[in-house]
């Protein structure tokens, strides 16, 4: 027979690390609303906060431009425009600039909410500040997650 010492009371013993023990269901939750108008009853429906209607209406705005361009331009005419002039080299360096460091934030903000920044961050490679604001329409009205810090979390275990 095996005999323990110190042991902890079954009573005494955190639930978490008795046997059996489930952990509470964690559910995703997308800004959703209940409508209840006529014919529409119980149906869910997105609601927009107004943060992601304004970064949809720059995104569409944007891509509309770019599309003219380059439908005018082609894409590679695009490029041979933009580095004609030293002005336009300096616009193209500093944008190269700010889009490594936009991207630097979003694969952070990425990380910490849980989800994957790849998608947006080939998209900004190709697209530029396309990628930056279809992840901001992705995110922007998601609750920021909490998160603590590890050495947190163990001092105050303590």
């Amino acid at each position: 027979m095996l005999r323990v010492r110190n042991a902890i009371p079954k009573s005494q013993t955190p639930e978490r690390f008795r046997l059996g023990h489930q952990p509470p269901a964690r559910d995703l939750e997308l800004p959703t609303a209940i409508t209840h108008s006529a014919g529409t009853a119980g149906r869910r429906e997105l609601i927009m906060s107004k943060k992601q209607w304004v970064v949809a209406f720059v995104l569409t705005d944007f891509l509309a431009l770019n599309a003219y361009v380059v439908f005018q331009l082609g894409y590679l005419g695009f490029m041979r425009e933009a580095v004609s002039t030293l002005a336009g080299t300096a616009v193209l360096v500093d944008l190269t600039i700010a889009l490594s460091l936009v991207l630097g934030w979003m694969w952070n903000d990425a990380r910490r909410r849980g989800i994957s920044a790849v998608p947006y961050m080939i998209v900004t490679l190709f697209l530029g500040s396309v990628g930056p604001l279809a992840y901001l329409l992705r995110t922007s009205g998601d609750a920021e997650p909490v998160t603590v810090e590890p050495r947190l979390a163990a001092r105050a275990a303590r």
